[in-house]
């Protein structure tokens, strides 16, 4: 079992993390609490406008948490009172507050004041870096949206998935951190999920039951090494190791082509057969924006020239990339000189 029980003080949290199982009212409860901020005094100055946003990956997902806020304001004649404009993804109230929702940007949360954020299913946002919005950047976006007012709430919402992201590393280090972090199985939250049904779910599949129900991290959605393991080796802020004299160099490339991204890394072996991770890049790719692929093969041989690396190991189809490419006259990457090994196949560049 993964709780970790922490007794908070009671008192009114600006922040929350709630670790929550399928079907366990969780957005409901982010319904009711944009429709509790709406409604508060936030100290706006006169003639100010700011925003409750519920936030969700997709607009669709924030949509559905929007459709409890309106319901609920409908149904009480006190809140309807309240209401100037009503839209399709927007309630305007007479108190200078707007009720709206999107997808997760860092663009579209910047430059107006926010009295509360409901970052619903956190854990199904971006994590990356070179992703067009990592959760990080929205979050830090965010933050200042709130400074000036009082009040404010920041609720970050979700079913775990991977182990890593914001909602892990809270999990993680909720004893340390100054806000609540709460953790709660479907049940817990919502008694009236049958036994029988959580039973069957558990029986078809014990991994996802634990996460989708008990709320659980798992490692069934991580690679072949647990971030566990991975997470202490990691130093964070550094992407390149200088080079040095002894041991041996060796460079790998995962090429994408359609919707995966372009990696590319360099290990170190020492004489005494530590292995490092020395370079390590990863190229994306839009609809908008497509992966440039000789831009790539420019930045790779730069690299490899720095380290003195005349060789690649690659998978199969780094056949496909490398041939098509070499064939263009003006694409750098025909003067690389450079063997790509493939199992028993090479290919000279």
């Amino acid at each position: 079992m993964q709780r970790k029980h922490t007794t908070y003080v009671a008192r009114e949290h600006r922040e929350v993390t709630a670790i929550i199982g399928r079907r366990g009212g969780k957005t409901r409860l982010a319904a009711l609490i944009a429709v509790y901020e709406a409604t508060r005094d936030h100290k706006l100055p006169r003639g100010e406008h700011a925003f409750i946003l519920v936030i969700a990956p997709v607009l669709k997902q924030a949509q559905i948490a929007f459709r409890y806020i309106r319901k609920y304001m409908k149904l009480s004649p006190e809140l309807s009172n309240l209401v100037a404009k009503a839209r399709k993804s927007e309630i305007e109230l007479r108190n200078g507050i707007t009720i709206t929702c999107q997808p997760c940007s860092q663009i579209t949360v910047r430059g107006d004041s926010v009295v509360c954020a409901i970052c619903d299913e956190l854990g199904f946002w971006k994590h990356e870096e070179t992703a067009a919005n990592p959760e990080r950047e929205v979050i830090a976006a965010l933050r200042p949206a709130m400074a000036t007012l009082t009040n404010t709430k920041l609720i970050k919402i979700s079913t775990p998935c991977r182990k890593e992201g914001i909602l892990w590393h809270d999990f993680q280090e909720h004893e340390s951190l100054p806000y609540a972090v709460w953790q709660a199985s479907s049940k817990d939250m919502n008694p009236t999920i049958p036994d029988e049904f959580l039973k069957e779910q558990e029986h078809e599949n014990k991994e996802d039951f634990r996460r989708e129900y008990l709320a659980e991290f798992t490692d069934s959605l991580v690679g072949w090494i647990t971030w566990e393991l991975l997470e202490p080796c990691v130093m964070r802020g550094c992407r390149e190791f200088p080079r040095v004299s002894n041991g041996t160099y060796v460079a790998a490339v995962d090429p994408a082509f359609s919707h995966s991204d372009f990696g590319f890394a360099i290990l170190h072996r020492s004489d005494n057969e530590h292995i490092n991770v020395a370079f390590a890049a990863r190229w994306t790719g839009t609809q908008n924006a497509p992966l440039n692929l000789e831009s790539v093969s420019i930045q790779i041989k730069d690299v490899l020239q720095r380290f003195g690396i005349n060789s690649l190991v690659a998978i199969n189809i780094v056949f496909r990339f490398f041939g098509s490419t070499s064939k263009r006259q003006d694409c750098s990457i025909v003067n690389f000189g450079l063997w790509i090994t493939v199992g028993r196949r090479s290919l000279e560049i």
